[in-house]
């Protein structure tokens, strides 16, 4: 991490700062938004530390590096930061390390988080558990997860639910269409 010597902020100093970091990486301006999130974390702060998670985890940031990203996360998922639970279990997923990331999955489900719901709902299917498969993919709809949603509603619309259901799920599916994209574009690089 990059330190440099600097007058201790207060509190309203502070929120400023993180005000100011989150501006300039919601702007993509990687390297400034770290530098300043390094200035005010101080070592156990999940909401910073997610952020950095964030920066060190994009290819795009200039600042990607693999290690770090999965050290501010963990600090943030260890707090219950459902963000980098979800995230961590990303990465470890991709470094091939599927039993660690499941148990940040289960983390973030149980805490609320759709999207690792959803993804333990698929982890189940893919292993022919059927039966956590079901109890992760209602937890995902019930969360609100667009993306276990639309499949619900494609369920009603093959008639899983009998006949009386195919209309509801059309209405379903349009509907749920703006949030789906939302979505699509909040989580897909």
């Amino acid at each position: 991490m990059r330190r440099f010597k600097m007058t201790p902020l207060s509190i309203n100093d502070l929120n400023v700062v993180r005000k100011e970091a989150y501006g300039r990486l919601e702007r993509k301006e990687y390297g400034r938004a770290l530098a300043l999130f390094e200035h005010v974390f101080d070592g156990k702060e999940a909401w910073v530390a997610s952020c950095m998670g964030f920066i060190y985890s994009r290819r795009d940031s200039g600042e990607y590096n693999r290690t770090k990203a999965k050290r501010f996360y963990r600090i943030a998922a260890e707090q219950g930061d459902t963000y980098a639970q979800y995230a961590l279990g990303g990465l470890l997923t991709e470094d091939g390390n599927s039993e660690d990331a499941q148990r940040w999955y289960t983390m973030g489900s149980d805490a609320g988080e759709p999207s690792c719901s959803y993804i333990l709902y698929r982890h189940f299917k893919s292993r022919g558990d059927n039966e956590t498969a079901e109890r992760y993919f209602n937890r995902a709809v019930d969360q609100g997860n667009p993306i276990a949603f639309q499949h619900l509603s494609i369920r009603y619309v093959k008639g899983y639910f009998g006949i009386s259901g195919v209309l509801k799920g059309f209405n379903m599916y349009i509907k749920n269409i703006p949030k789906l994209i939302r979505y699509i574009k909040e989580n897909v690089s």
